[in-house]
């Protein structure tokens, strides 16, 4: 997870590599090690649509992979933002959209 840059009780941070991701057709900053969760938080972003059967519930709620409630598509594949760390050049997409059965 992304914490503030500095805090006079903290030891300096230290930050993998800097690039570029694209999430939804922008782009973000996101640092090497950070989950794709981590990057949708820090800018105030979550998924938008759900990839389970459970109405309504999208986002971050158990961290670990299990839920499936933060799946997003990344460079067109189902991933789960909480444990997949982004790579440079991704192309994110928080909308999922379930096709009719």
């Amino acid at each position: 997870m992304r914490v503030q840059n500095h805090h006079r009780q903290l030891p300096e941070i230290e930050r993998g590599a800097h690039f570029i991701v694209t999430i939804d057709g922008r782009q973000y900053e996101a640092f090497a090690g950070e989950t794709i969760a981590a990057v949708l938080m820090a800018n105030g972003r979550f998924p938008s649509q759900p990839a389970n059967d459970l109405p309504g519930l999208a986002g971050f709620f158990c961290g670990i992979g299990i839920c499936y409630g933060c799946q997003v598509l990344v460079n067109g594949r189902l991933q789960r933002a909480c444990t997949t760390r982004v790579e440079p050049q991704m192309i994110i997409s928080t909308q999922i959209v379930k096709e009719e059965e």
